[in-house]
């Protein structure tokens, strides 16, 4: 990604950031601020609902208070007491009932008719009644008066000697007269109030708000509900505001940075180039190439860098070259010598074999088994070469059960006294490089050749691990690879002192390593070698029947 790409992206993501955190900040401040409001708005309905409920509580004891004084119990005298009861309270009514639910005695602001209409009337199935006979003092649900008003009954036991005789029941208008009066200082131009009963609102004061922040709160006595509201359009008038200043606030932010940048890319740009050109320069071999960088210390330390590395690089790649023309000769040289010679050592050791001599023989063959494992050698080492030419090669898609059942074929045939026992699928596909078969065959042949087994036997599986891995296993009842070899070969390197005595297992190491695999090598019990390698498992290929 060049520079100015990454400044412009660097300047989305900041933005995106300082957004993502002017948006967060907000909504957190609004939701902060929206709870506040609304914590205020039902502490403000709470304590009104308190007021309103104490007021209540306190009508209540009053009519218990004037049930329970003697002249309550004298009926005789019940139109003067409930004349002075109205003259004395808030109640705009008060009725004195008998035990038997007959009224007898009715005073207050009614009128004649409706006065005389009501003496002598048995209300004893109201609620009112019922409930102060059986000993309580009732609240009635708010109801609707005769001038339209809302209107409550209070009623309270008359008792004489623990006995309840009668009934005495007040009607009181619901006004801020009476029990609503704490709800006058709450209501304002930017704060409404309301008292709720039921599906009937008994009172409201204050403009109606859309949208609203609204409180809540219950009066206990009484089952009200009082509902205090407040203008939520200044509170988002005031968080616009806020919003506003923020992203102004950003934009700002964003400006200097995006200035300072491209300040920055322009005192940069230049130089980055002449070094990108350097690099070039340097991946195409040309090592003279001459760099100057100026505009502070640290570039000037970087041409100086650089310079020393491209010293360096031309002083090591002519190294490499004059080490690799060495190889080759050489390689090609010992092979080729090696082979020839071998040959002849061979063609005599041949010819001694079949001499009288039982010395001469023993001799011969000693020289033939020697002569052909340094054969083997060199083919091993033909083969290595092979593997470091292919060292470019990706790993691709490699039948290794396919590879596996023709390696055990042949060897099969070469010893025939090794008895196989096999559980490889027919096909099975690894991602390896095609090296792999011939370690793999490699890993068969020496658990084969070495085995100095009574019966020897060579145990070769293949397994998945999983889904996407597969495991080679190849195990024998020989005599086991020498630690010294296996220590050498976890070490991944040779000395003097500690070394293999071949190529076979560097060979396997080494296919095993460019195939993107792990190489295992551990005793057998209760005598021998079991050799692992772990691949990755390839999808089989696509049939092209149909």
């Amino acid at each position: 990604m060049r520079l100015r790409t990454k400044l412009v992206v660097v300047l989305v993501v900041l933005a995106t950031v300082l957004g993502a955190s002017l948006y967060g900040g907000l909504e957190l401040y609004k939701e902060q601020v929206t709870e506040r409001e609304h914590a205020r708005a039902t502490e403000t309905a709470t304590v009104v609902a308190a007021q309103i409920d104490a007021t209540v509580r306190e009508k209540r004891d009053f009519v218990g208070f004037a049930a329970s004084r003697p002249e309550a119990t004298s009926f005789s005298h019940s139109d003067h007491f409930a004349r002075d009861l109205v003259s004395d309270s808030r109640f705009y009514a008060v009725q004195i009932i008998a035990a038997n639910g007959t009224v007898v005695a009715f005073d207050g602001d009614v009128t004649a008719e409706s006065r005389e209409r009501a003496l002598g009337s048995d209300v004893g199935d109201r609620p009112y009644v019922r409930e102060a006979l059986a000993g309580r003092i009732y609240v009635s649900d708010p109801e609707t008066a005769a001038t339209g008003e809302y209107m409550a009954v209070i009623s309270a036991p008359i008792v004489d000697d623990g006995e309840v005789v009668g009934v005495l029941a007040t009607a009181i208008y619901i006004d801020t007269s009476t029990v609503l009066t704490p709800v006058v200082p709450v209501a304002s131009e930017h704060r409404s109030v309301a008292v709720i009963a039921g599906n009937e609102t008994l009172y409201r004061e204050g403009p109606t708000f859309d949208p609203s922040i609204t409180g809540v709160a219950r009066v206990e006595s009484t089952g009200w509900t009082v509902r205090v509201s407040r203008d939520r359009a200044t509170l988002d008038a005031l968080l616009r505001s806020v919003g506003v200043a923020q992203a102004l606030g950003v934009l700002f932010v964003l400006l200097v940075v995006s200035v300072i940048g491209g300040w920055q890319y322009r005192m940069t740009v230049s130089q980055i180039n002449r070094l990108q050109r350097a690099f070039d320069a340097a991946g195409r071999g040309e090592y003279e190439y001459d760099i100057s960088l100026s505009g502070g210390d640290e570039w000037r330390e970087i041409a100086t860098g650089f310079d020393e590395l491209l010293d360096e690089l031309a002083e090591r790649e002519h190294a490499l070259e004059r080490r690799g023309q060495r190889l080759d000769v050489l390689n090609r040289v010992l092979r080729h010598n090696l082979r020839n010679d071998l040959g002849v050592i061979l063609g005599y050791a041949d010819m001694l074999r079949d001499a009288e001599s039982a010395d001469t023989r023993s001799a011969a063959e000693l020289v033939h088994q020697r002569a052909t494992t340094l054969v083997e050698v060199a083919e091993k080492a033909r083969e290595t070469q092979g593997l470091m030419a292919d060292r470019s090669t990706d790993p691709g898609r490699i039948d290794i059960g396919s590879a596996l059942h023709e390696a055990i074929e042949d060897l099969d045939v070469r010893f025939p006294a090794v008895r196989f026992d096999v559980d490889v699928p027919t096909s099975a596909y690894a991602v390896a490089i095609p090296r792999i078969t011939a370690a793999l065959r490699n890993v068969c042949e020496n658990a084969c050749e070495h085995n100095d087994a009574e019966t020897p036997r060579v145990d070769v599986s293949l397994a998945s691990l999983g889904e996407d891995r597969l495991r080679i296993s190849v195990a024998d009842n020989g005599p086991g690879i020498p630690s010294h070899e296996v220590d050498v070969l976890r070490r991944g390197h040779e000395t003097q002192l500690d070394h293999g005595s071949g190529l076979g297992l560097w060979l396997v190491q080494w296919a095993v390593d460019g195939s993107g695999g792990v190489l295992a090598v551990e005793s057998n019990d209760p005598r021998g070698t079991v050799v692992t390698i772990d691949l990755d498992a390839a999808p089989r290929p696509e049939s092209s029947d149909g």
